[in-house]
Order: C-alpha cells, then sequence, then structure tokens
C-alpha cells in the first residue's frame, strides 16, 4: 500500500466479533465482511499485512457510500509564531477509525486475533469462528487456542497441577513438563496422555494475556501428525 495512513480519531472503535475476508481485494487494503454481512476496507502495510494501532485495533479506511474510493483526510490548521494561519492539506493520507480487533479474523491461510496470526499448514483447516482451531484432515488432531487475559502462567500451570493431582496415581496417565520456546517466546509445555489420548499443551504470555495452545491427538495416530509445523506458524505481534 503506497498512501500512508493517517488516523482522525481513535476515540471509539467498533465491536465486532469475526471477520472473513473476501475472494476479491481492494487496492485500498483488505476488504472484509463482518457478522452483520458489511464490508470493511481493513489498512495494511506495504507486505499486505493489516495495520493495527498501539492499543491492537484494527485500521479501517473510511470509504464514500457511492463511490468505494477513500475519503481524504481533512486538512490541519496551525498556527506559526506570528499568529499566522496555516493549512496544511495532507496529500495522499486517508481518513480512518480503530475498529476492535475481532476473536477470529481469517484471510485466505492465516487465522488470526489481536495478539498473534497463524498460517495455517497444509494438510490443516480452521473449524469454527469463535477462536483459532486447527484440525488434522488426515487424523482429526487438534491445535486449539485459548486466551485468558484474567490470570498468570503460573495460576494456569496451578490449576494443571490441581486437576494432576485429582487424577493421582492412575495407571494410564503419564505426565511431563519442560520449558520450551515458540519463536522467541518462552513457554511451558504440559505434556501427559490419558488413556489413548495425547495432549501437549504450550502455556505462555503474550501482551497481557496467557496463551494456551493445546495440541491433542490419539495416541496411536501421533507419529502422523506434525504440530511442530503449526507452532512454527505462528507470528506473535
Amino acid at each position: 500500500m503506497n498512501k500512508r495512513i493517517f488516523c482522525i480519531f481513535l476515540v471509539f472503535t467498533v465491536a465486532l466479533f469475526s471477520f472473513v475476508a473476501c475472494e476479491k481485494r481492494s487496492k485500498y487494503g483488505v476488504l472484509i465482511v463482518d457478522e452483520q454481512g458489511m464490508e470493511h476496507v481493513l489498512a495494511t502495510d506495504e507486505n499486505g499485512v493489516t495495520i493495527q494501532d498501539r492499543y491492537g485495533n484494527l485500521v479501517e479506511v473510511m470509504t464514500d457510500s457511492k463511490s468505494k474510493k477513500p475519503i481524504d483526510a481533512p486538512t490541519q490548521t496551525v498556527t506559526d509564531e506570528s499568529g499566522e494561519v496555516i493549512s496544511v492539506v495532507h496529500e495522499n493520507e486517508y481518513a480512518t477509525n480503530s475498529i476492535t480487533f475481532p476473536t477470529l479474523m481469517q484471510n485466505g491461510n492465516v487465522a488470526e486475533n489481536k495478539n498473534y496470526a497463524v498460517t495455517i499448514p497444509e494438510g490443516w483447516v480452521q473449524e469454527g469462528s469463535t477462536r483459532v482451531l486447527l484440525k488434522h484432515t488426515e487424523t482429526g488432531a487438534t491445535v486449539s487456542f485459548y486466551d485468558d487475559m484474567g490470570k498468570s502462567v503460573a495460576a494456569v500451570l496451578e490449576e494443571m497441577e490441581n486437576s494432576r493431582a485429582i487424577l493421582g496415581n492412575n495407571a494410564e496417565y503419564e505426565f511431563e513438563q519442560t520449558d520450551v520456546k515458540i519463536g522467541d517466546k518462552d513457554a511451558v509445555c504440559v505434556n501427559y496422555k490419558i488413556g489413548n489420548v495425547v495432549r501437549k499443551t504450550y502455556v505462555l504470555s503474550v501482551w497481557n494475556t496467557v496463551l494456551q495452545i493445546a495440541c491433542t491427538v490419539d495416541a496411536d495416530k501421533e507419529q502422523l501428525v506434525d504440530f511442530d509445523s503449526v507452532l512454527n506458524s505462528i507470528r506473535f505481534k
């Protein structure tokens, strides 16, 4: 996108819970449709990545309802030291509005929210429209992303430990906890098996939320699934 973005206000945001990108694309940004069927043009950078403001909101390019062309940002008026008024017209700048980043936005093979984006690997599909939840088409394995703003990493791990204590010395239960890295993020991997179900849950802090990434598969199909292909596709914002 060649034109610079000029935000005329960030006072209020439009709350929308899920977006689906259209097949067509506006030359002014990514064209998406909200739950009410309304189209929005989201500003993008030179790499085609949606722009977010410092609060994590999406930036919508305001367009004329008839022409569908961007609305120019208003002229700014400034005064010099002598009190003379100088009007400055911001050429090639658009008026914009802030939109609350939905809990899930999917654009092609990218599923994302305000904190991270996941490029869906081959053999996986996004399930549902409320959060990032990938399913492996061959085995039925899943990778579920859970965001929890009300807890700390330590609190989540304590809850897991309490659940483990309830199971006690169950012969069908195996448990292991290790420190790992996901990209440049420190994470704790809680790996356990209950009967025929294997589950690896990664717990880490991302901005102001605790993220849990739960990888689940039947034990007899574990060797057929590459969970790392999903983990390595995560881009933290």
